[in-house]
């Protein structure tokens, strides 16, 4: 063989294995000729696959494209119930609301106190709902729909106690001006005095013939500011007013309830009263 052909395949060879030695460090792999041997550990950290989904170190800089908001400051949401205790504009919300439809529960203050919680429930009762003093969807829905009770009668000032809803309406000629949350007879009978009583405000037509400023302390109870219409039976303020019929006759209304209708006249001697 010529020194010339000699030189053409020596310089052939070595082509090759440059190739397959370039090829193997392109993959990562080491070249043929140090195979067997163990792999050595990288020196630094593997580049990151591109594809694999990996997140970034916890400490490393996010781009506006990392997926991650930035923290924004937010209003606090209102509660989606309103309870008492709670205060702020949703509760004066609530409270003017209630005064617009004729639910008395003082001057709207943004405080849900007694006054609101008692106004709540009578709105309740009239709507149907659970009579719990706690102002959530469903009662908002009703004071959204403007729910108020119809009026019995339809001539004259007229106290009318609706012993179904629990409720007492100041009703003036057919319209029906002040709405209050009431208690009425329980319908359980009762011994009193050595005689069994039937604890039962009795639906009829009435007038008030007898009142009695400051307390009556009576055997079946304390009596605030009692407006007598039915025998011993009057509407009068108390220190408890359940949501249901809970008494031995009479009308209960809140301590407030019962100084705002006699300060402005609204129940006074001779007032019809009628009880459905």
């Amino acid at each position: 063989m010529t020194s010339s052909m000699l030189r053409r395949d020596f310089i052939k060879h070595a082509a090759s294995v440059g190739a397959s030695v370039g090829v193997a460090v392109m993959l990562g792999r080491r070249p043929a000729s140090d195979a067997g041997q163990p792999p050595e550990a990288p020196s630094g950290p593997p580049a990151p696959d591109p594809d694999d989904g990996a997140d970034s170190p916890p400490d490393s800089e996010q781009g506006s494209d990392s997926g991650e908001a930035e923290p924004q400051d937010e209003t606090p949401a209102v509660p989606s119930v309103l309870r008492p205790g709670d205060s702020g504009d949703a509760v004066l919300g609530v409270q003017r609301r209630l005064g617009e439809l004729g639910y008395w529960c003082g001057t709207p203050d943004g405080h849900y106190g007694g006054l609101t919680t008692s106004a709540v429930t009578a709105l309740q009762k009239v709507a149907g709902l659970t009579r719990d003093g706690l102002c959530g969807s469903a009662t908002n829905r009703a004071l959204e729909a403007g729910t108020r009770p119809r009026a019995g009668t339809h001539s004259g000032h007229v106290i009318e106690i609706h012993r179904d809803t629990q409720v007492l309406l100041v009703v003036d000629s057919g319209r029906v001006g002040t709405i209050l949350a009431t208690c009425t007879g329980s319908e359980v009978p009762y011994v009193s005095e050595g005689r069994t009583w039937s604890a039962r405000t009795t639906p009829g037509s009435y007038h008030v013939y007898y009142r009695k400023e400051g307390w009556d302390h009576g055997p079946l109870g304390d009596l605030y500011r009692p407006m007598f219409f039915n025998g011993g039976i009057a509407v009068h303020g108390s220190t408890s007013v359940p949501p249901h019929p809970a008494s031995h006759g009479c009308c209960r209304l809140t301590i407030p309830a019962m100084d705002m209708i006699l300060a402005r006249g609204l129940i006074t001697m001779g007032t019809a009263v009628v009880v459905y």
